[in-house]
């Protein structure tokens, strides 16, 4: 505790894209000592253990190993690059003149419960039904400032250009 972080926002990136690539030849998959050693390469670091490896990755909830993640498809010299960009730009000072503002969109289902949950109890958490009854779905405008504790979600029931055009 108290240490300073051994990689930077930049190699934590390179990090999650590395995992997210494909495995050495020869290899099924990435272990956190191959990824360990890929960083040790790219890098500067002359060492990496595997235990750093492992926190960051699960800081950003990657499991390399399993096969339902998401994984970028591609990650090239140029995705590399406008990732940096970005990276640099949310490492800027904070300036009020140039809010650093960040936009993102998600389609939500809407569920209610069929059946009352059974209250939580010392040692037992809260229960829940699997049922459940379907109440439609939503779209959900997020936008929020790097650098402020700042945010605004809009909710819209469909996600055309219009809807995002008004929340810009």
């Amino acid at each position: 505790p108290g240490a300073e972080r051994k990689l930077t926002g930049k190699e934590e990136a390179l990090l999650v894209a590395t995992a997210c690539a494909s495995p050495p030849k020869g290899r099924a998959r990435w272990t956190l000592k191959l990824l360990a050693g890929a960083m040790v390469k790219l890098t500067e670091h002359k060492s990496l253990s595997h235990e750093t490896v492992r926190r960051r990755l699960a800081e950003n909830d990657l499991k390399p190993w399993r096969k339902d993640m998401w994984c970028i498809p591609q990650v090239d010299g140029e995705y590399v690059a406008r990732m940096e960009d970005v990276l640099d730009l949310y490492a800027e000072a904070p300036d009020s003149r140039r809010p650093v503002v960040c936009f993102d969109e998600s389609p939500v289902q809407l569920i209610g419960e069929t059946r009352q949950p059974i209250p939580a109890k010392p040692g037992r958490l809260e229960r829940y039904d699997y049922e459940y009854r379907r109440n439609g779905t939503v779209n959900l405008f997020v936008l929020l400032d790097v650098h402020r504790p700042w945010r605004k979600v809009k909710v819209t029931e469909r996600r055309a250009a219009r809807d995002y055009a008004q929340c810009m």
